[in-house]
């Protein structure tokens, strides 16, 4: 935001260039599932880094709104060549090692490990910047250099054990991805759940911020908050992943998600700073214990084969509700107030709780 706004452009333009970006990789996301199917999810995932850093290294030398615009674009293929790629590759990676139950695991554990390396690379991504903001954005083009190449070398083309991958079209794996997707009563229900929380989550992770301001905290406080939320939330994903293996799934799951639909009634009548951090450290730990059992849930309910593809159309589905929840969350906050915000988060939040109830767990297979 700050580079942009630096290089000459005004809100409006900051606004398109992110919507360029996740128009892109919406429309992208699918077809390279496919091609990660059929062609490889570990060649995909290798080109995924490659095309994010030649997004980022043409940020970092964009002066104008056009550049920008081609640099979000080559940023949006290599998430779309990315996403879904190297999960799929991981999931039949344990299972073929004869560790399906730990892929619970395994997801809480690189979800906290995710956490952490993110907040490193935050830190040192400011120190880089304070010598020149697009010498941070040529320093992370270098790391997604290094991470194609490590893909490269670690996992190679990485394509998957289907028999008759080689006499299948390409369009097959689109066609039989959309038809699991859409009948398989699993995907479909939790493809509906994650869709409730998609339009609920923009309701905390936008206003926690303005909120907690409104409450009167100093900016040191919104910084030390900002910390624990992120500390709590790569912390639950680590606990829900091992949880898993002790009482289930779906216990996990719903426990995670009740306290998302919690938090909200909770934070929207908090009197006092400490009372509303409490509150919002709840929907982080509830973020981070459905975080595995419903990726794992997920996994185990679709077919090895197509994978990535379904993994990736998810993905696309998904990502215009999160924009019409943060649509909804601004005009609620403009308009109604943070109560009415908050109001809206608990009540679209529920039916993912009672959605969580009817689904079945899988089969190991």
């Amino acid at each position: 935001m700050i580079f942009l706004l630096s290089g000459g452009l005004n809100f409006k333009q900051v606004a398109v260039v992110d919507g360029f970006y996740m128009a892109v990789s919406a429309a992208l996301d699918f077809p390279t599932g496919g091609m990660a199917d059929k062609y490889g999810r570990g060649l995909m995932a290798c080109l995924g880094n490659l095309f994010m850093g030649l997004g980022l290294l043409s940020y970092g030398m964009s002066r104008s709104f056009p550049q920008f615009l081609v640099s979000e674009g080559l940023a949006a293929v290599g998430f779309a060549l990315y996403s879904g790629a190297l999960e799929a590759w991981l999931v039949d990676s344990l299972r073929r090692c004869g560790r399906e139950g730990d892929i619970s695991k395994v997801f809480g554990t690189t979800g906290l490990l995710s956490f952490i390396v993110s907040s490193i690379s935050s830190f040192i991504g400011g120190a880089i910047a304070e010598l020149g903001h697009e010498k941070a954005f040529l320093a992370g083009s270098a790391v997604s250099f290094a991470g194609a190449l490590f893909v490269f070398l670690a996992i190679g083309r990485a394509r998957a054990d289907a028999p008759e991958r080689r006499e299948r079209a390409y369009l097959s794996y689109l066609r039989r991805g959309l038809r699991i997707t859409f009948e398989n009563f699993i995907v479909k229900g939790l493809l509906v759940v994650l869709a409730f929380m998609a339009l609920a989550i923009p309701s905390f992770t936008l206003t926690w911020a303005p909120r907690l301001k409104e409450l009167g905290a100093s900016m040191w406080l919104l910084g030390v908050t900002s910390s624990l939320l992120f500390t709590s939330a790569g912390l639950a994903q680590y606990i829900g992943g091992r949880l898993v293996g002790r009482i289930g799934l779906k216990k996990v799951a719903l426990a995670g998600t009740l306290l998302i639909s919690l938090s909200f009634p909770l934070m929207a009548l908090s009197p006092s700073q400490v009372i509303f951090i409490a509150s919002a450290l709840l929907f982080e730990v509830g973020y981070g214990l459905r975080s595995p059992p419903i990726r794992t849930w997920f996994n185990r309910a679709v077919p090895s084969e197509e994978r990535a593809t379904i993994l990736s159309l998810r993905s696309t589905l998904l990502r215009p509700l999160s924009i019409t929840g943060m649509m909804i969350m601004g005009a609620l906050s403009d308009y109604k107030g943070f109560l009415a915000t908050y109001s809206w988060g608990l009540i679209i939040s529920l039916p993912a709780c009672f959605m969580l109830l009817i689904i079945p767990e899988p089969d190991r297979n």
